[in-house]
């Protein structure tokens, strides 16, 4: 498991495309795609998500599902960090997925990466 996030939006920008993690932006404290063409703008070149994450507010939001192959798992803090670990667990020795792991602003997040 890596926690790829900081505290500096664009340092996490760099860290998740490091990992292979497409991104794209949205409006700052929206859930409302930046892009004309929203998650199919997503990328992992880095000299777009600096343009799009090193002098803006905006959020950072990743594509998932059969786009991607990404799918992220909310906690929100509800499981906590060993209820969280026991889930990658039993899923890891079940499924043999690679796990990203993300404590955000809001709570834990899980990256699983198809």
């Amino acid at each position: 498991m890596h926690n790829l996030y900081t505290n500096n939006i664009y340092e996490t920008a760099l860290n998740l495309i490091e990992a292979g993690v497409p991104l794209f932006p949205c409006r700052p404290g929206l859930k409302t795609p930046a892009t004309t063409n929203g998650f199919h703008d997503a990328t992992t070149q880095k000299d777009r998500v600096s343009k799009w994450f090193q002098h803006t507010d905006f959020n950072l939001a990743i594509p998932t599902g059969s786009v991607s192959g990404i799918i992220i798992f909310d906690d929100y803090g509800i499981w906590g960090v060993d209820g969280i670990k026991k889930f990658i667990s039993s899923i890891e020795i079940k499924y043999s997925k690679k796990f990203i792991f993300i404590k955000n602003y809001m709570g834990q997040c899980i990256l699983i990466k198809k």
